[in-house]
């Protein structure tokens, strides 16, 4: 985290579930440059592929029914601070191709829109699979995956890392007792 932080690396954190991932990914922007500016998470498991787009995008008013006004995406409402797209192996390929895009021109569109809006967010991405697999399986785009291994951190598993114990202990019995 220390050395990463400071840099504007695209990071991807690997590890289990339940390693903290999440928290990793605060500790860097937290330490970065862009802490006084928004950290926006999206868990990319959790939503129906065929809505990564538009809350990645977002939309405009009448790009498609339902549409009623516009709607800033995750990658908008991020501004020049963070974004962590957990679980980023679960994105669709067709979507991989446009976050892609995104990555090395700084800049999208709106679903339905025609203005384009420049990206200024640091991308910290974190999954559970192995995304080297995922490419040898053709699940996974290379060149996406070129772009997160600028900085890779894999988190090990509390099993893995006893000695993480008793200070995790106290400082959740500090948190309880606050």
């Amino acid at each position: 985290i220390v050395k990463v932080a400071p840099t504007e690396a695209t990071v991807l954190i690997t590890g289990e579930t339940g390693t903290g991932k999440a928290l990793v990914a605060f500790g860097i922007h937290d330490n970065s440059r862009r802490r006084k500016e928004p950290f926006v998470k999206v868990d990319l498991s959790q939503i129906n592929p065929n809505l990564i787009e538009n809350e990645l995008f977002g939309h405009e008013e009448g790009s498609y029914t339902g549409a009623v006004s516009v709607h800033a995406g995750i990658l908008e409402s991020a501004g020049k601070g963070s974004v962590l797209l957990d679980e980023i192996g679960d994105l669709p390929p067709g979507s991989q191709t446009k976050l892609l895009s995104v990555l090395q021109d700084r800049q999208f569109r709106r679903i339905g829109g025609t203005k384009v809006l420049q990206f200024d967010a640091r991308v910290l991405v974190a999954t559970r699979r192995d995304l080297g697999a995922m490419k040898r399986a053709g699940l996974f785009r290379d060149d996406l995956l070129y772009r997160f291994l600028q900085f890779p951190i894999e988190i090990p598993p509390l099993r893995q890392r006893r000695e993480d114990i008793p200070p995790l202990i106290v400082n959740y019995l500090l948190t309880c007792a606050r």
